[in-house]
């Protein structure tokens, strides 16, 4: 499990072989091999448990919302938001949690997936982003000797392999939901 930017640069510096955590963009595949999409995750509103509510604060002035460095989800929010927002960049979760907690921002953007970092936090709730936007992420590579790998997937992807891919990922996260019912429940 590494963080975003860990991540970013253990893919650059080959330490990370494959991520399934990068949305496809044309920027992208000029540093990456990258398949189509083998999942799609929901954004996610993510606040301290105790903050006031969104709606609350935009009544008052223009929200503050912080998003990570280098990610597509500020332009999807940007484009989908009805509010006007100042935007803020975190380089990893770390520093996403102290300006919530400084009160310098007033929600963080991100998929859904990262709920799981904010599980061991225990202050943070969240919430689906509406309208309702997934973001489509791929598998990716830096490294050209395994490019053939992604070249595979893809051909899986192209033969109607997505359906199989997308039961897989719902399973993982039913067992996922699972567990962290089960923590909760002792």
């Amino acid at each position: 499990i590494y963080e975003w930017d860990a991540l970013i640069e253990g893919l650059a510096t080959l330490e990370v072989d494959f991520s399934a955590d990068l949305t496809h963009t044309p920027e992208r595949q000029q540093i990456y091999f990258m398949s189509d999409a083998i999942a799609e995750r929901a954004m996610k509103i993510f606040r301290l448990a105790d903050a006031p509510k969104l709606q609350e604060i935009i009544k008052e002035r223009t929200p503050r919302y912080i998003f990570l460095d280098g990610t597509t989800t500020y332009d999807d929010i940007k484009k989908a938001s009805d509010v006007e927002f100042e935007a803020f960049f975190a380089g990893d979760y770390y520093e996403v949690i102290e300006m919530l907690e400084k009160g310098t921002v007033d929600a963080f953007f991100d998929e859904a997936s990262a709920e799981s970092v904010f599980d061991e936090y225990g202050k943070m709730k969240s919430e689906e982003f509406l309208p309702l936007i997934y973001s489509p992420i791929s598998l990716s590579t830096a490294n050209p000797e395994l490019k053939h790998i992604i070249d595979v997937v893809q051909k899986y992807l192209e033969q109607d392999g997505l359906f199989n891919l997308i039961n897989m990922y719902n399973q993982g996260h039913e067992e996922y939901l699972r567990h962290k019912l089960h923590t909760q429940l002792t």
